[in-house]
């Protein structure tokens, strides 16, 4: 069982741009916050096949989007608060020197982010 706790740090620079009908739109620069926690269970069935299950909850602090056209605001929508999120996948190590392993994922999400995402990841370590 493993528990931890990640900072999410995230930014998009603004820009300016115009839409199919010419309205120039300014979008300003957005800056995102997060803080995980969350908690993740890995049951080895031999040595080479980890399946693992997982929960957590997820703060957004800030995350708000804003932007003008023609010297008026536009509705801002705003990415702040909580987020529940459930995780299943397997891990692979093909290799009995374990420096190789590749990891597949599925993440729910419910809350003010919903939908759900899949993940491949490839490690090597040396």
């Amino acid at each position: 069982l493993d528990t931890y706790a990640k900072y999410f740090l995230t930014q998009m620079d603004g820009d300016s741009v115009r839409i199919t009908t010419g309205e120039p739109v300014e979008f300003e620069t957005v800056t995102s916050r997060r803080l995980r926690l969350g908690t993740r269970f890995t049951y080895a069935i031999n040595e080479y096949v980890s399946p693992y299950i997982g929960v957590g909850y997820e703060r957004e602090f800030d995350g708000q989007v804003s932007a003008s056209t023609y010297g008026y605001d536009l509705d801002a929508p705003s990415l702040r608060g909580d987020t529940g999120l459930g995780e299943i996948g397997l891990t692979i190590t093909p290799t009995e020197g374990k420096a190789f392993s590749l990891n597949l994922g599925l993440q729910g999400f419910t809350g003010v982010r919903e939908g759900w995402q899949g993940s491949l990841q490839m490690k090597y370590e040396f």
